[in-house]
């Protein structure tokens, strides 16, 4: 079963089962049938979308006879209803949650920087597996949480997996530098589509060229214009945000 959640004071409507059968009240102990923003409702109720028990069917197909109109809810008990939202991204950083979970560490084009978590992707037989890893391109979809910068990772649909990258220790240090480089002057869950742009061009050019100073300079450069700071580059950066990735450094190493 697969729906939204309804809480009191909006309307008399409740999820039916196909039975006729209403859903029983939620309280503390039935974490699952919550949302974010919403546990302070004592009682609630499901909208199917569909019962994959009952053979798909869905809520405007041979539910609608039954229901007889589709309510859309979007406020419930003083908390906001937060659905599925989609993403085109590109994953920057992976930061280990628990021996089974993932922090997923995003540059995305409609929304920034996200972080989301990937529950069980440790897992050998995760549905995350090979669809999680560095330097990926993916559409996505998540579920924003309310209460922290962690939200949901729902689903993955890898559109690059920028294998050159992974064969050359120079060239995937370099791009991680400039993942790291935007997560160190750009806020979280604020919209930049050309500094998506700019990454995605940078690793472009690192699975095609390679790692060389040129490319780490005009990423500096770029970032800064964007940012509209004017020229400079990294000294623009160090004079604004005080420093830059250690990894820097390193990756001027490799280069020798």
């Amino acid at each position: 079963m697969f729906g939204l959640i309804v809480g009191p004071g909006i309307s008399e409507f409740v999820g039916l089962t196909q039975s006729g059968t209403k859903y029983p009240p939620c309280d503390e102990t039935q974490g699952s049938r919550r949302r974010s923003g919403s546990t302070k409702s004592p009682h609630c109720a499901i909208v199917p979308f569909f019962d994959d028990e009952q053979g798909g069917h869905d809520l405007f197909g041979d539910f609608s006879d039954q229901i007889g109109i589709v309510c859309l809810v979007f406020v419930a008990a003083g908390g906001r209803f937060r659905g599925v939202e989609s993403g085109h991204g590109i994953i920057i950083r992976l930061t280990k949650l628990s021996d089974t979970s993932v922090i997923v560490h995003w540059m995305t084009e409609e929304a920034g920087l996200i972080k989301t978590v990937a529950k069980g992707a440790r897992h050998p037989k995760s549905a995350f597996a090979g669809r999680v890893d560095l330097f990926i391109e993916a559409e996505f979809q998540w579920s924003r949480s309310s209460k922290s910068e962690l939200h949901g990772l729902r689903e993955v649909v890898v559109e690059d997996y920028r294998d050159s990258l992974r064969k050359s220790y120079r060239d995937s240090s370099m791009a991680a530098y400039f993942g790291q480089l935007l997560e160190l002057v750009l806020e979280l869950d604020h919209p930049e589509p050309e500094m998506f742009d700019l990454l995605k061009r940078g690793l472009g050019y690192l699975g095609e060229s390679g790692a060389d100073r040129r490319a780490m300079t005009f990423f500096e450069n770029e970032v800064v214009r964007l940012l509209g700071l004017g020229k400079g580059g990294r000294a623009r950066i160090l004079q604004s945000y005080g420093r830059l990735p250690t990894s820097r450094e390193h990756c001027l190493k490799l280069l020798l």
